[in-house]
């Protein structure tokens, strides 16, 4: 359990610092990210404790008195105790997608490559300079990334909670049946404290055998993925620096609400032509045969 509320602590750190850098790449200021923060606060539905932390720190003045912020002055270097990438290795051997939590670890990682990134940004220097926004574009982002914001963090949940679920199957740890009370205590004082906790429990309460969180939200799923699509595009176009961990949610939310994924398909089917794999065909239904078949495919050198 411990274990996984660090994973789930990983991932949700990095997306409110990707909204924070989001939000700069834009060209708000330190107090006017303050205040954005504030007003989505006051919304409810994201009000937590990560997010009253990030508030804090986007306006902490740094000690040398000169007006800086301590965001401009701390090395960009992320220390980790292990527990993100535990969870993460286990989820990847019983066979669960957690690509949020995984993308949060790597972020990590490579914050911690300091001197290679400075010797790249040297040699490559591909990073973009900062684009001009205009406050209308700005006015339209900021509406754009608080539902970015709230999907990748549903969809981390989503992640966390299913692989939680996965596990108990493997193991048999009696997970399942108290998953309520699992999030309760997640509300009880902790890093992960916060308003959305609630109606996450309740789903679970309401549908024990719920496969996947986002299925429990799908109202508020549909209203902010195309706005979710909408802030990605626009964090490419006003030069943002690249929120990894929010483009994995979409990748996540994208896929596991695809009925096919077309991509795979050609996975599958390349993976026959070179080792003989073999692969199943789809019913109209949409589910997999239980066969698999194999084509005869042209000699390839």
């Amino acid at each position: 359990m411990k274990m996984y509320h660090n994973a789930g602590e990983y991932a949700i750190l990095q997306i409110w610092a990707e909204v924070f850098a989001a939000l700069k790449g834009s060209g708000l200021t330190n107090p006017e990210i303050v205040t954005t923060l504030k007003e989505w606060k006051s919304r409810g539905t994201l009000q937590s404790y990560m997010m009253d932390i990030t508030i804090e720190v986007a306006g902490h003045l740094d000690e040398s008195g000169d007006g800086s912020y301590l965001t401009e002055r701390v090395a960009d270097m992320i220390g980790s105790k292990g527990t993100g990438l535990w969870s993460v290795q286990e989820a990847l051997g019983v066979g669960c997608p957690v690509p949020s939590l995984a993308e949060a670890v790597v972020c990590r990682q490579m914050a911690m490559m300091k001197d290679m990134r400075l010797s790249m940004e040297k040699r490559v220097g591909c990073a973009p300079t900062q684009a001009t926004v205009d406050a209308t574009q700005k006015k339209d982002f900021i509406e754009n990334l608080y539902q970015a914001a709230y999907m990748s963090i549903l969809c981390s949940y989503a992640q966390m909670f299913h692989c939680l679920q996965v596990l108990d199957k493997e193991f048999d740890m009696d997970i399942n049946p108290r998953m309520p009370k699992i999030i309760a205590t997640f509300r009880a004082g902790c890093i992960l404290a916060g308003t959305l906790l609630g109606p996450m429990t309740e789903a679970f309460r309401k549908e024990p055998d719920l496969a996947n969180l986002l299925m429990a939200f799908t109202d508020d799923v549909q209203k902010g993925a195309p706005m979710f699509r909408k802030a990605l595009g626009q964090m490419l176009e006003f030069n943002c620096q690249h929120c990894p961990v929010m483009t994995a949610s979409f990748g996540y939310l994208m896929t596991m609400c695809s009925r096919t994924i077309m991509s795979s398909q050609m996975v599958a089917l390349q993976r026959d032509v070179f080792g003989r794999h073999g692969f199943k065909k789809l019913k109209t239904n949409g589910t997999a045969t239980e066969e698999s078949f194999s084509a005869e495919w042209n000699q390839m050198q």
